[in-house]
């Protein structure tokens, strides 16, 4: 097992990781580890008793266990309908098997959780590769980063591992590249990870916050093992010698130190007096405060914002929760699954391998909000041909349907491609025995202007879902008051028609060429359309003031809980049918404008 070889018999084996856990003395010496106000040195061992340190490592390491991690390979084909590019799925390979599993003590799970909170932590995550005699790898072995270091070796970065041999004595060993995985964060030199507590001789980034933390801790402690009791002194009438000094010290000790003897009367003898220093409430209070404070503090070096995942819901409203549970994968996780990709594809994977193999997380599954927003999202990819029928129910755990009916892509037809003759074409002709006859241009600008509803329904979800989430907000905020919400909502829709005109102008502006090319010119043409998008916009925003207006008004007469109940279920049909409503009714209006201001009805009217 490479360097594992080395050590004796008994601390081999599951024991393994238990015996390399607290660094040697020496070592923290080496580290330069920084004193806390007790002079004790601030390590990584020492942090993890703290609950958010603890927190937030679990956090981010059991959350880079989830998802599986596996190899694929870029296929490239070329047949008469040109290149195209595949990607398949690497079972079989050494590289995949081993990241399945790792070695016989651990799962894929454990090892990354394992390898992940060594990165949270210490910045540096190390394991050694084991490889057979074809060079292929078998086994993947956690290194302690207490132990490791990086070095630059004749051009080459090393890593340097310090071992006990069976002698007992300390030992180097040295992993060169194809030797060792080295997953590292945020770096000053591009080869290691800058620590957080301990290393180097100004220590880690975050010492002074989680040295500050145990001290806090440690003032608490005292404080109550004392009877949460301030600071006072004893005052004699006159000198005492030693030995009645001490034992009146011990006696009035026993007497009132600690929560047993909290509220017990004292008999003071030979005129001795207490006198106590300072207040205590303030005291407390402002303990309390700091340790509230060293949460949010902490929390900060590793990335976490969204403090309810640490059990810290002093500020939570839970109004956007999908939202946060969102914004804590891609802002915080999303680094740390890109380092394992990315380092785990350049250390394993040989240079001719690099070329059309990566490694990949399936992070889907952590992303998904409710089933009913999945359905949907799948639905208007599955109708846009962006995904076919399989491979949506393999996305929610389905099976493919028989007999590869699932298996091609699907279009609207006043979207798809036709391909102009021959097998294949995507609008087969209908057999027919009597020639049809030609649409005037009046009806074709009609149904072109029919044909652009998907893509004015797809602006239109823009600021819908943008308006619906600035509602919740603005409920949330204002405390369930309707007037104060209307306040609120009034800033929104000053907003939000600078927004709605951005996103339907495209629209609009397509409908106004296809009009034109199909000769429908007018000199106000323009101008009609502007019209009408300032029409849309105007009836859009009044028909949003109006229906929360008289919808709250409705429900606040029944009750508190009604009008969040109607706002809820408002907003949900805003954010899933609002778009397809509007789109329906104003594609109709505007090609009934455009048409009858760009033609002559009695010269171009068939119908």
């Amino acid at each position: 097992m490479g360097w594992l070889d080395d050590m004796d018999e008994e601390r081999s084996g599951p024991d393994l990781f238990s015996t390399l856990r607290d660094p040697a003395p020496w070592l923290l010496d080496a580290m330069g580890a920084a004193p806390t106000t007790s002079g004790e040195p601030v390590s990584e061992e020492k942090a993890l008793c703290l609950s958010v340190v603890y927190g937030c490592v679990r956090l981010i390491a059991e959350t880079a266990s989830l998802p599986p991690l596996r190899l694929y390979r870029r296929e490239t084909t070329i047949d008469e309908e040109g290149r195209k590019t595949t990607r398949r799925h690497r079972v079989d390979s050494p590289e995949a098997r081993v990241i399945r599993q790792p070695n016989r003590f651990m799962t894929e799970a454990s090892f990354r959780e394992t390898l992940t909170a060594h990165l949270a932590l210490w910045r540096n995550a190390y394991a050694e590769i084991e490889r057979d005699g074809n060079g292929d790898p078998i086994n993947l072995w956690p290194v302690p980063p207490w132990r490791a270091q990086v070095e630059v070796v004749d051009g080459q970065k090393v890593v340097v591992v310090d071992v006990t041999a069976r002698a007992g004595s300390q030992e180097r060993r040295t992993l060169w590249p194809g030797d060792y995985l080295h997953l590292h964060a945020l770096s000053l030199d591009g080869l290691k990870g800058r620590p957080l507590l301990s290393g180097g001789w100004d220590g880690g980034d975050a010492r002074n916050s989680v040295g500050l933390s145990l001290a806090i801790e440690k003032d608490a402690a005292l404080y109550y093992r004392h009877g949460m009791k301030m600071q006072g002194y004893w005052v004699t009438e006159g000198s005492l010698e030693d030995g009645p000094r001490e034992k009146l010290e011990q006696e009035l000790r026993s007497l009132t130190q600690g929560l047993d003897n909290f509220h017990r009367t004292a008999l003071l003898e030979e005129g001795v007096e207490w006198k106590e220093m300072g207040g205590g409430a303030p005291v407390v209070e402002q303990l309390l405060a700091m340790r509230v404070f060293q949460v949010q503090d902490i929390a900060r070096f590793f990335g976490i914002t969204q403090l309810h995942k640490l059990g810290d819901l002093s500020r939570a409203t839970f109004s956007n929760i999908g939202e946060q549970r969102e914004e804590f994968y891609t802002d915080t996780m999303m680094v740390y699954f890109l380092r394992w990709e990315q380092f785990v594809g350049l250390q394993l994977l040989s240079p001719e391998q690099q070329r059309d193999h990566y490694f990949k997380f399936n992070t889907r599954a952590l992303l998904r909000g409710s089933f009913a927003d999945e359905l949907e999202s799948l639905r208007g990819s599955v109708v846009d041909g962006l995904l076919t029928l399989d491979e949506a129910r393999e996305l929610i755990d389905r099976d493919p349907y028989p007999n590869g009916i699932g298996a091609l892509p699907r279009f609207q037809l006043n979207t798809a491609s036709a391909e102009p003759t021959g097998q294949g074409s995507a609008l087969p002709a209908a057999p027919s025995s009597k020639q049809s006859p030609a649409p005037s241009p009046k009806q074709l600008a009609r149904q072109v202007i029919q044909a652009l509803r998907p893509s004015l329904q797809r602006s239109a979800e823009h600021f819908t879902r943008r308006e619906a989430r600035a509602a919740q907000r603005a409920w949330t905020r204002s405390r369930h008051d309707p007037a104060a919400f209307g306040t609120a909502m009034e800033r929104t829709w000053r907003e939000l028609p600078e927004a709605i005109r951005r996103e339907l102008q495209p629209t609009v502006a397509g409908a106004v060429a296809a009009v034109e090319a199909l000769g429908g010119g007018s000199d106000n043409l323009r101008a009609v359309a502007e019209a009408h998008l300032n029409e849309v916009v105007s009836r859009y925003i009044e028909h949003s003031r109006r229906e929360l207006a008289e919808g709250l008004a409705r429900t606040s007469q029944d009750g508190e809980s009604r009008p969040g109940q109607w706002l809820e279920a408002t907003l949900n049909h805003w954010q899933t049918r609002r778009a397809d409503e509007l789109a329906g009714e104003e594609i109709d209006h505007l090609a009934a404008r455009l048409v009858d201001a760009a033609f002559d009805d009695e010269e171009n009217d068939h119908d």
